[in-house]
């Protein structure tokens, strides 16, 4: 904006990076999920903004999962400024694994739990 703040939209986008990043960092990048017929759908998003992010400024985002189901699974994200390490938000997004041919939940394969654990 104005001010040089960055806007409150981008850190969906940066929390869509931080999972996308976890998921190659553990070798199974989206488009591999993708290729074996499952979508990691979003069904919840939450952000809790703790400072401003200003136009320059070097962020780190750090993912993790938790709440492992067979079906369901949240990713936990911190958003600190690279070299102070103040947190200048946190939030966790919720998925559902989906068919692809038929857009149901469907139980994710165990190779894919065990790269999600």
């Amino acid at each position: 904006d104005q001010m040089g703040v960055v806007h409150n939209s981008n850190y969906l986008v940066w929390f869509e990076m931080g999972r996308t990043e976890y998921a190659r960092h553990f070798g199974l990048p989206y488009s591999k999920i993708e290729e074996e017929g499952f979508f990691f759908v979003v069904a919840e998003s939450h952000v809790k903004y703790k400072k401003p992010a200003f136009y320059a400024d070097e962020l780190i985002v750090r993912t993790w999962c938790t709440d492992l189901k067979p079906v369901t699974f949240k990713f936990n994200y911190e958003i600190t400024r690279k070299g102070t390490g103040e947190v200048v938000a946190e939030g966790y997004t919720r998925h559902v694994n989906v068919s692809k041919e038929t857009r149901r939940p469907v139980r994710m394969p165990a190779h894919i739990m065990d790269v999600m654990k």
